[in-house]
């Protein structure tokens, strides 16, 4: 709305000044031609004058009205900033457009509730729980974006409901892979029961994270009873596990009681220093992840 708004006034600004100058020259031609012609003339270009000048606040008039209704946008949001507000732009509509009195406790609530979300990721930097879907989609595109030089540092805590062989499991193997390859250092630290180290190293997975292969994955391991005996309260703070994708963002794991996979994306810089610092803290207890593991 903006830049049409000031073409308009680019274009009526030259033609007011064009039909001026045109007649001010006039009236110069016709005094040295003949002197009552003259007079009359420059009377004609003062009153005309007056006229464009009525007719130029007119115009500005008309503008500013125009602009009204993006000034008050602009009084909430930052319109020169490169963010798009189509989205924006459209809720706006749709709850405009919703007048029935019987929906008006139903939109307000909606609005808060979206309010409070907005909220969290503004000031809090982080997200409300991704659900499965959602979990999987913000991985695979964060995966995809990382690039030569960039880090991803892992912590697993080496549940049965991770590793297992969903196409969602396997896709996800395969974009660390790919970052991997593309020059990414994927390093993940599993923590494991000595019980259960055996059978672990024996999924294809994590097979895939051991120095014999060939997959340029990095694998570390501790035992948890190790972390248990000696940082209970790293082992705690620790959740269910985590990723670090160059110390920018990170994902906090979720399981819910089905096993279905879930987490909290966070931008938090104190989170993000906690796990650097976690990672740190493990990677003196771990050992390279093999497939023969003592």
């Amino acid at each position: 709305m903006a830049p049409t708004s000031s073409r308009r006034v680019a274009i009526a600004e030259g033609v007011i000044g064009g039909i001026a100058g045109a007649v001010i020259e006039v009236a110069n031609l016709a005094f040295f031609a003949n002197s009552s012609a003259g007079l009359a003339l420059g009377v004609g270009a003062l009153i005309g004058g007056l006229l464009l000048s009525v007719q130029r606040s007119a115009i500005e008039r008309m503008v500013e009205s125009e602009l009204a209704p993006l000034r008050k946008v602009e009084s909430y949001v930052d319109i020169s900033s490169t963010a798009s507000y189509e989205p924006f732009a459209s809720i706006v509509q749709r709850y405009a457009s919703i007048t029935e009195v019987e929906f008006e406790s139903v939109k307000s609530k909606i609005v808060a509730e979206a309010h409070d979300r907005m909220r969290a990721l503004a000031i809090d930097k982080r997200s409300p729980t991704l659900q499965t879907g959602d979990y999987y989609e913000w991985l695979f595109r964060q995966f995809g974006q990382t690039q030569r030089g960039e880090y991803v540092h892992a912590v697993s805590m080496s549940s049965e409901e991770e590793w297992n062989d969903s196409d969602l499991e396997t896709n996800f193997l395969e974009a660390n892979v790919k970052a991997a390859e593309r020059g990414v250092d994927v390093t993940r630290i599993f923590i494991v029961p000595t019980s259960r180290i055996a059978e672990f190293v024996r999924i294809p997975p994590i097979v895939a994270h051991t120095d014999e292969s060939e997959v340029p994955l990095r694998g570390l391991w501790v035992r948890l009873e190790h972390v248990e005996r000696y940082d209970p309260n790293l082992l705690r703070s620790l959740g269910e596990g985590f990723l670090d994708f160059n110390g920018r963002v990170g994902l906090e794991d979720r399981f819910d009681p089905f096993g279905e996979a879930r987490g909290d994306v966070t931008m938090l810089p104190a989170d993000l220093r906690r796990m650097r610092k976690q990672f740190e803290q493990l990677q003196k207890m771990a050992k390279p992840l093999t497939q023969n593991p003592s």
